[in-house]
């Protein structure tokens, strides 16, 4: 199995499961991509451009809104597992994991 971890993050990738503080989250398919974008390269801060771009597989022409929309849904599910803090805002460039955990 393909597993990415990232403090109490556990994702599969050949099934496309993900776990936050030992808990099933569900998470949609773009959801999941990011997570794992996120996970892959923890240290990275991604532009919503780049996030957008590796999660859709195409040019983002005009909409990153779309990335802060499906960041903030992810955020909301992780609430009461503990990681909700995980995904950091850096201001005016996009997101990143945070280096406390």
């Amino acid at each position: 199995l393909r597993t990415l971890r990232f403090g109490l993050w556990w994702a599969c990738a050949d099934d496309r499961t993900f776990e936050a503080g030992g808990r099933p989250v569900r998470l949609t398919r773009t959801e999941f991509d990011i997570v794992c974008a996120l996970v892959r390269h923890p240290k990275k801060v991604y532009t919503k451009r780049e996030l957008f771009e590796m999660v859709r597989n195409e040019e983002a022409l005009s909409d990153e809104k779309t990335i802060n929309t499906h960041v903030s849904n992810i955020r909301t599910k992780l609430k009461g597992t503990g990681t909700e803090g995980y995904v950091e805002t850096v201001w005016g460039i996009g997101f990143k994991l945070s280096e406390g955990d």
